[in-house]
């Protein structure tokens, strides 16, 4: 479990699952009068995915960010 919470913490697509979890929990909240978010809704989910991307291509550009990507001496 400790390695899934660094993992969570500290990469590129562990900032992408916290951030679409988000989303869909904004979205279920938000659309909570017709009964929550329906499976079948593809387009649905394929923007909570495109949306939760954003804050950890921000990470990944920001430079004053060592966890991963331009400030980060490992990265590629």
């Amino acid at each position: 479990m400790k390695a899934f919470k660094v993992w969570l913490a500290t990469t590129f697509w562990g900032t992408t699952l916290k951030s679409f979890i988000a989303v869909i929990i904004a979205v279920t909240v938000a659309d909570w009068t017709t009964g929550g978010i329906h499976f079948g809704d593809w387009q649905q989910w394929l923007l909570a995915a495109i949306i939760s991307l954003a804050p950890a291509v921000i990470n990944h550009l920001n430079s004053a960010d060592t966890r991963y990507g331009r400030g980060n001496v490992n990265a590629r």
